[in-house]
């Protein structure tokens, strides 16, 4: 279940990250692969097929995908070293599109996102 805003906002990306490959290591998931996954946020936008994360691994490539996909109209979830919710080690670049997925979301993204 991928939605429509989440593949145009994929290819918008991956033409702002100068067509460079991207390897997605998360896309949709089912509330059970969620609940193993993280169960604190039930509700994650993977559940709601706007949502990938994409392997990052440096803080240059976390900061160069970031900046693709928010051009592409993504909300992306920040690093945050002072908050242990945010410390991933820039390890993945959680990139969805809730805002322009009118079907589930009408509204914008988090703050600080």
């Amino acid at each position: 279940m991928l939605k429509s805003a989440l593949l145009l906002g994929l290819e918008t990306t991956l033409t702002n990250y100068s067509n460079q490959s991207i390897t997605i290591n998360s896309g949709y998931r089912t509330p059970k692969v969620q609940n193993v996954i993280n169960a604190d946020v039930p509700t994650d936008r993977h559940v709601h097929g706007d949502a990938v994360d994409m392997r990052a691994g440096t803080q240059t490539v976390y900061t160069n995908q970031r900046n693709a996909a928010k051009q592409a109209l993504a909300c992306v979830e920040p690093v945050d070293p002072n908050n242990p919710k945010l410390q991933h080690d820039y390890n993945h670049t959680h990139a969805d599109w809730r805002a322009i997925d009118h079907e589930s979301w009408n509204g914008e993204c988090p703050a600080r996102w």
